[in-house]
């Protein structure tokens, strides 16, 4: 699969910028503020996550930061058989571990049940579809709003377009999410929660 180059990806979306600018206000409102006090302790990026689960366990697919009781921990969906694979053939898997330590280190676990596989199974259908890899939707994400990055989690089909959420953290603690076009790579802020 042909994803595009640096250049190709520094042409998209400007407007967005502006637009995600206009609209902020508090993050506190709707997000786990546990989370979002965690985050700044992260030792690495939404981005390093997925290069390590990428080397361990092929592409990519969805990746997030969340809280397992009271520890900062990283999530990424691979799939070890490629983006090639049909979803009935690829054994969907996670890779998880803390996001608080260094070297990034995290253990694969198989699906096996029914609601992991049907989500697991769409994110695979949506990326195999994308003309981007999730590190190029966060890298496009952050053109349009600056921060940290620190959910691409649920690909999904919205008003009949491929996209994916990228939820970014900003300096002043607001929470912005940009939805990128899977096909086109533009952005569009979708809200501030």
């Amino acid at each position: 699969m042909a994803y595009l180059t640096q250049g190709e990806l520094m042409k998209t979306g400007t407007l967005s910028t502006l637009f995600c600018f206009l609209i902020s206000i508090s993050a506190f409102a709707s997000e786990d503020p546990r989370l979002l006090q965690k985050l700044r302790e992260a030792r690495f990026s939404l981005s390093d996550a997925i290069g390590y689960a990428q080397k361990t366990s092929g592409p990519a697919t969805s990746a997030k930061f969340e809280m397992d009781g009271n520890d900062l921990v990283f999530s990424v969906y691979t799939t070890p058989q490629g983006l090639e694979a049909p979803a009935e053939d690829a054994d969907l898997s996670e890779i998880a571990g803390p996001a608080t330590a260094l070297p990034i280190q995290g253990k694969s676990e198989v699906f096996a049940d029914s609601a992991h596989l049907k989500r697991a199974s769409t994110h695979l259908t949506l990326m195999q579809l994308s003309r981007y890899s999730l590190t190029q939707v966060i890298q496009l994400a952050l053109k349009t709003q600056d921060g940290m990055a620190y959910s691409v989690k649920n690909p999904t089909v919205r008003d009949h377009r491929a996209l994916a959420d990228v939820s970014i953290l900003t300096a002043d603690d607001t929470v912005v999410t940009v939805s990128v076009n899977l096909l086109t790579g533009k952005t569009l802020c979708r809200g501030i929660k």
